[in-house]
Order: C-alpha cells, then sequence, then structure tokens
C-alpha cells in the first residue's frame, strides 16, 4: 500500500529548504569588520575591529592583523587593503620641524628634530633647500612650508 503525501507537507518541506538556502547564500561571509584606524606617537597605529552581528569590539596593530592569515581571512578585501594603504602612506618621517624663528639677519631659522636620534639642529631655509635629503625626511607639510618660506624669504631679499 503505497502512502500518499500531503501536498501541504511536501511545500512546507520544500519551502524550509529554500529558506535554508537563501540563509546560506546572504549569510556574511566575512567575521571582522574594520571600524576605526587611529594614529599614536611614534607613528603606532591602533585598529578597531568590530565582529560582524555582535557589538564586541577588540583593537590590534595592523601588523598584529596583517601578520596572521587566520584573521585576515575574516576581513572583507577592501577592509585588508584600507589597513595596508593606511600604515604604509602613514609611515612616520625621519625629521620633523619644531619650530621657526627669524635671526637677526633676517633669515628664517627652522629647529629639526631627527626622530632617529632625537637629535635637535637649527638649519636656516635655504640650507634645508639645498639639501634634497633633509627635504625627503621631512613630512609634506613640512617641506611645503620649508619650500614657501625660502621663495617668501628670497622675495623680500630682491625686493629691498
Amino acid at each position: 500500500m503505497a502512502t500518499k503525501k500531503n501536498p501541504i507537507f511536501e511545500y512546507l518541506n520544500w519551502f524550509f529548504k529554500q529558506y535554508h538556502q537563501i540563509q546560506q547564500t546572504n549569510a556574511p561571509q566575512h567575521t571582522f569588520r574594520l571600524v576605526d584606524i587611529r594614529s599614536k606617537r611614534k607613528g603606532k597605529h591602533i585598529v578597531t575591529v568590530q565582529v560582524i552581528g555582535t557589538q564586541n569590539i577588540f583593537s590590534a596593530s595592523p601588523d598584529e592583523i596583517l601578520n596572521n592569515d587566520r584573521i585576515i581571512e575574516h576581513f572583507s578585501s577592501s577592509d585588508i587593503r584600507k589597513i595596508t594603504q593606511y600604515v604604509y602612506e602613514t609611515k612616520p618621517h625621519k625629521c620633523e620641524i619644531l619650530s621657526q624663528t627669524v635671526n637677526h639677519q633676517n633669515e628664517i631659522l627652522f629647529k629639526i628634530k631627527s626622530n632617529e636620534d632625537d637629535l635637535l639642529e637649527e638649519k636656516t631655509a635655504s640650507e634645508i633647500s639645498l639639501n634634497p635629503e633633509l627635504i625627503d625626511s621631512l613630512s609634506s607639510r613640512d617641506a611645503h612650508t620649508v619650500g614657501y618660506l625660502t621663495a617668501h624669504e628670497m622675495n623680500n631679499r630682491v625686493s629691498n
């Protein structure tokens, strides 16, 4: 004797299989989401990460994340790209300008600190402008300031 299947039961069975399949397809494939990247002193960075679907948040250094293949697998490729770009584009500069003053000869003097050995130097705008290695060791903002003030200083000399 053949048992007749209930069409409602068959429909519900089919419906739940379809629902389960859609849920599997739409489930997030990445476990972690990049929330924020912050810079700290001396070029250190902290990455804030959220576990998707929860309110759990943790912090780690970019190196900890990028050096661990098991963690990388759980980020989207765009998040990994952001972490990598941020870290490598914001490397600390070898030197930074701490202050600028004008000496008795009306030359602009810059107080420059080396971040490698904390050495302080005083140089004129002209001396910095003639030293390409020193310019390369400055941030783009500091290099722009030196260039602008050197041009301004030269313009004042020509005017007088």
